[in-house]
């Protein structure tokens, strides 16, 4: 039994694969945004365009969708608030987590997106990204430099290194 790529536990035929194949329609912001990260793992970039708000869409890259889609090794989605819908406005947010690779370097895209529910269907409209990027911060390039015992100290207490610094690391 394999499990749908969106984490939520379900097989992906009792999960996202209906809303995908639109055989059924997203209850929820979280429902279409679950199956959105699952197109993307499928390479489905049509559900991902036709889900997205129609007044939005020239505001999208498709080609760059479909070029993260085919490149990203999908490692993981998490939810990290599934949003209350505002029953006047028809409106939600859910803010996510999502680990991919790409080129071996692990990414983690981190995203609070609004939807929008009109004639009977939740559509993706916009997204607000927190951080997206590589996992870890590059670090920084440490040079081994020799310091020579009569060299000044590079703690910079203005003693030479012998009688400083080098002092306790001959101590130890």
């Amino acid at each position: 039994m394999s499990l749908c790529p969106c984490g939520s536990g379900l097989e992906p035929s009792a999960c996202c694969l209906p809303i995908i194949n639109a055989s059924r329609q997203a209850q929820s912001a979280v429902e279409l945004m679950r199956a959105r990260y699952t197109a993307y793992t499928l390479h489905n970039i049509d559900f991902i365009w036709n889900s997205t708000h129609p007044d939005q869409r020239d505001q999208s890259d498709r080609q760059a969708m479909e070029n993260w889609s085919a490149h990203a090794e999908w490692l993981g989605l998490t939810v990290l608030d599934e949003g209350h819908p505002n029953s006047n406005q028809h409106t939600d947010e859910v803010e996510f987590k999502v680990t991919f690779r790409i080129a071996q370097v692990t990414h983690l895209h981190h995203e609070r997106s609004q939807f929008s529910f009109e004639n009977n269907q939740w559509w993706f409209v916009d997204g607000k990204e927190i951080y997206s990027g590589p996992m870890e911060r590059p670090r920084p390039v440490v040079r081994n430099q020799h310091v020579g015992r009569n060299d000044p100290c590079p703690c910079g207490s203005g003693i030479k290194f012998k009688k400083c610094c080098g002092n306790r690391a001959t101590a130890a």
